[in-house]
């Protein structure tokens, strides 16, 4: 199989691609078909030349032409004869080509590299059969246009060659270009070859096949061998353009795979976070639990001990007071319904409505009683509302000569403390503990106690019968200690003024209170103090039917009013 035949051959097989294209491609154009029954071209023209060369040429001219074997021999020949035709006065088309020519030696190059490394032979001859061309024929100007004209349209294509053989440095590209080399080779022996005929036959062949024509088929064999070059070099880039396509869809696939994996193990991580938040939440409630229920325990046993210990046995119950009041109040009420002055009601709201501290004097000026049937409607709509309230009022004790000492209200007014608030022997920083309780050995003690318990409160209302407390503070026997009324009003007004100062509202029921206490009521109260009735006139008026029975009538209405002037508990007074 001759050259072109072989050419054509492979031009067909590289152009056929494989209707399958497992990755990678490119490599199958390397290890496809023509491992079976491709030669090397290159070889092939390298034999051929070499008997070629023996039979054309003495053996001294082989043996030179067979040491020029670089690009900087060929060159520095080429450069000689440009600067031999350019010492010419005239111009000339040999200088015009040659100049042309030394300047495209490089693109020779780039082919004859190729085999540089495993066929040195190759290059050797290719640059030698060049060199001995354009020294043959330096003195033949018309014959060296002809070769420079020649060698230089051939090296227009080589550039393209020589990018697609670095781009693509696969098996079937090299035979590619072992093709063109092939060609390359091929003219530089037959233009050897015309060069060795004799005159007689250079000059007949000049006239019936010029040079320019005889040769004019080896440069379209190269241009068509570079077209080769490049349709195998896109052959190659299509299938690296497939190879990217499946392996970009391998990775799409493996992404989705490994979204899919990430997925799920989020997953299983969120429902693992979840179980073990679960079971945390789970144990943080258990401790809690246990925790409350210990705190629970010990606080009910602080106060077990605290009222079993230490209080007396003959406590008197706050409910009992309130209960007794409240019976006492209904029974006067039905002979003689009660109302407050309308001054007295606004006064009591503007005061209760204020966030402050303060004391509020609440006394009768014609009915005795009205200040503590006041005092029972009042906590009445107190506990309605949701407040905290504390209260010190006369019970059933004190008809049967039992009278409670200063002490004992101090005691009470603390163990409703304990009974709002129980964690007042457990909560904070310093919680009040027995051993304050066993200390307090005096009514001054016990007063700093009080404070402590009621300071836990953020809005408190204490209501306080100063009757009662008279009949305490004059029982100094049980007590053993100096103390007055007088010592028991100033230490409330410390409270509000000094120790608390919002929150706490005291209520002070009192019958002539300027009279009982000693003390200027507005010297302490200022503007805070109401009357409990409408003096002794209408005290007059209620003892006749007639009116008692408007009165009653008119009271549903003024209940409502009362009621409507003490607003609902809020969250932050609980």
């Amino acid at each position: 199989m001759d050259l072109t035949t072989r050419e054509q051959s492979s031009s067909d097989a590289l152009l056929v691609l494989p209707d399958s294209h497992p990755a990678p491609l490119v490599n199958r154009l390397e290890d496809g078909l023509h491992s079976d029954w491709w030669d090397d071209p290159a070889k092939e023209a390298y034999d051929s030349a070499i008997k070629s060369l023996q039979n054309e040429l003495t053996v001294e001219e082989a043996t030179w032409l067979r040491s020029q074997n670089s690009l900087i021999d060929v060159k520095g020949s080429v450069d000689e004869a440009l600067k031999e035709y350019q010492m010419r006065s005239k111009a000339t088309k040999a200088r015009d080509w040659l100049s042309k020519c030394s300047s495209r030696f490089m693109y020779y190059g780039a082919i004859f590299d190729t085999f540089s490394q495993h066929h040195p032979e190759y290059v050797s001859l290719a640059w030698g059969a060049m060199k001995f061309l354009f020294i043959a024929v330096l003195n033949h100007e018309e014959l060296l246009v002809e070769i420079s004209k020649t060698i230089t349209r051939i090296a227009d294509v080589l550039p393209r060659i020589e990018l697609h053989s670095a781009l693509y440095p696969i098996q079937r590209m090299q035979e590619a270009v072992s093709l063109v080399y092939a060609k390359i080779i091929e003219f530089f022996i037959e233009a050897i070859k015309w060069y060795k005929r004799g005159k007689l036959a250079q000059f007949i062949t000049s006239i019936t096949k010029p040079f320019s024509l005889g040769f004019k088929p080896i440069i379209e064999e190269v241009n068509k061998r570079s077209r080769l070059v490049e349709e195998l070099a896109n052959a190659a880039s299509k299938a690296e353009i497939r190879d990217l396509h499946v392996t970009i869809n391998g990775l799409e696939r493996t992404v989705d795979q490994l979204k899919g994996m990430i997925t799920a193990l989020r997953q299983q991580q969120l429902q693992q976070f979840q179980q073990q938040q679960q079971q945390q939440v789970l144990y943080n409630q258990s401790l809690l639990a246990i925790h409350s229920q210990y705190k629970h325990q010990f606080r009910e046993n602080q106060i077990y001990r605290i009222r079993e210990t230490i209080f007396p046995k003959g406590l008197p119950a706050t409910d009992d007071s309130l209960n007794y009041c409240k019976s006492m109040r209904d029974r006067r009420r039905q002979k003689k319904p009660i109302q407050l002055p309308t001054l007295a009601l606004s006064t009591l709201k503007s005061w209760v409505m204020k966030p402050a501290s303060s004391l509020l004097l609440a006394q009768g000026q014609g009915i005795k009683t009205s200040s503590l049937d006041f005092a029972v409607d009042f906590l009445d709509i107190i506990l309605e509302r949701g407040y905290h309230v504390l209260w010190a009022l006369p019970s059933t004790t004190e008809e049967h000569n039992s009278i409670p000492s200063m002490t004992t209200v101090l005691q009470s007014l603390i163990s409703q403390a304990l009974t709002l608030n129980p964690g007042i022997v457990t909560e904070g920083s310093n919680p009040v503990t027995t051993e304050h309780f066993k200390s307090a050995t005096s009514i001054h003690r016990w007063l700093v106690l009080f404070e402590r318990c009621i300071s836990s409160f953020p809005r408190l209302f204490l209501v306080i019968d100063i009757n009662l407390m008279e009949l305490a503070v004059g029982d100094m026997g049980n007590d053993q200690e100096f103390f007055t009324l007088r010592d028991f009003i100033e230490q409330l007004s410390d409270l509000v003024n000094n120790k608390f100062e919002k929150g706490l509202k005291i209520v002070i029921i009192s019958w002539r209170f300027d009279t009982v206490t000693s003390l200027d009521a507005k010297e302490i109260f200022n503007e805070a103090r109401i009357f409990t009735d409408m003096g002794k006139r209408m005290e007059s008026l209620m003892r006749q039917p007639k009116f008692r029975s408007v009165s009653r009538r008119r009271n549903q209405r003024f209940a409502e009013k009362f009621r409507s002037s003490i607003p609902l508990a809020e969250v932050s007074d609980l």
